[in-house]
């Protein structure tokens, strides 16, 4: 057995990691490295500007990601998580931007929380109902959490518009 930490282990998990990323579709890679980041330790709060901000900022590295790996950005949805203290809800910021941000301003600021980001990209290689989600949250708490994995989960196979 390898020594943890010695070269031999460190060539051994290079070589691993290698293979697996051979495996990979481009939009599995493409994926992988919009949702691998810094996790926040604290809690963000932000207001509709600073939020909306930080989601066009987000989207605009994910298609330079897709570009680099030779895929459509009509592929990607960049949602927006939040909640008004009772729902999580998404707004869509991919496709008409005008209609993102008119929502975004019809939002009441009593109790509007953004929770997040929630990506989402077709996987055409893997087959056409393949979607790949991802999240990046803002808000660091276990019920924040737990509401942007539902918003997550509960899309299936569903593309987002």
């Amino acid at each position: 057995m390898t020594p943890f930490g010695s070269e031999k282990a460190k060539e051994s998990l290079q070589e691993s990691m290698k293979r697996v990323e051979k495996s990979l579709t481009a939009a599995q890679k493409a994926a992988r490295r919009l949702s691998a980041g810094r996790k926040p330790k604290k809690s963000e709060m932000f207001s509709k500007l600073a939020a909306a901000s930080r989601a066009v900022a987000f989207l605009e590295s994910a298609v330079t990601v897709l570009n680099g790996q030779g895929l459509e950005p009509t592929d990607l949805r960049v949602h927006l998580a939040y909640t008004d203290g009772t729902n999580a809800k998404l707004i869509s910021l991919s496709d008409n931007a005008a209609e993102f941000f008119n929502r975004l301003d019809r939002l009441e600021d009593d109790n509007l929380l953004f929770l997040g980001l929630l990506g989402e990209l077709r996987d055409r290689e893997a087959g056409e109902n393949v979607i790949l989600r991802w999240i990046r949250p803002f808000v660091v708490t276990p019920l924040a959490a737990a509401a942007l994995m539902a918003l997550k989960d509960e899309r299936g196979t569903e593309f987002l518009n």
